[in-house]
């Protein structure tokens, strides 16, 4: 048969660990609220930036079309060296809003990735939070199971 292990004065009172739990568990919505917002401000100018490049790409496009346009109606008008050097300017345009939209995307997609190191340090928190937990009352007296 187990034996009881009846409370000390030396033991931490329930009080006493609910108190530091409520303060340990406030600092830690702290640091993580905190962690939270800088991972923020980064992911806005990543999104930022991503759409800058974004329109740049539509503008390279635009012209690109532009030019592509006007090198179709140089060669129904005109003779072949007119339409194929404004050919060659559209298919340059072309290549840099691909290029610019590659980038631009790939930035994108980085923003849309959950705050992982926000996430961790909240899953270590609460881990720590538990452990803590159950480590202050001695097996007998946790929560959900009978005294042995």
């Amino acid at each position: 048969m187990a034996t009881y292990e009846p409370w000390s004065p030396d033991q931490a009172s329930i009080r006493h660990l609910l108190a530091r739990l409520a303060s340990e568990g406030g600092a830690l919505v702290a640091e993580v609220s905190s962690l939270l917002g800088a991972e923020a401000r980064g992911r806005a100018t990543d999104l930022r930036t991503g759409a800058v490049l974004l329109a740049g790409a539509l503008v390279a496009l635009l012209v690109g079309l532009a030019v592509a346009s006007g090198a179709a109606v140089a060669a129904l008008a005109l003779a072949l060296p007119l339409w194929a050097g404004a050919l060659v300017v559209a298919v340059l345009e072309l290549a840099l809003a691909f290029a610019l939209a590659r980038v631009g995307l790939a930035r994108l997609r980085r923003v849309a990735t959950p705050p992982d190191e926000t996430l961790h340090v909240l899953e270590q928190g609460l881990r720590s939070l538990r452990a803590e937990a159950e480590g202050a009352h001695p097996p007998s007296h946790r929560l959900g199971q009978p005294p042995a």
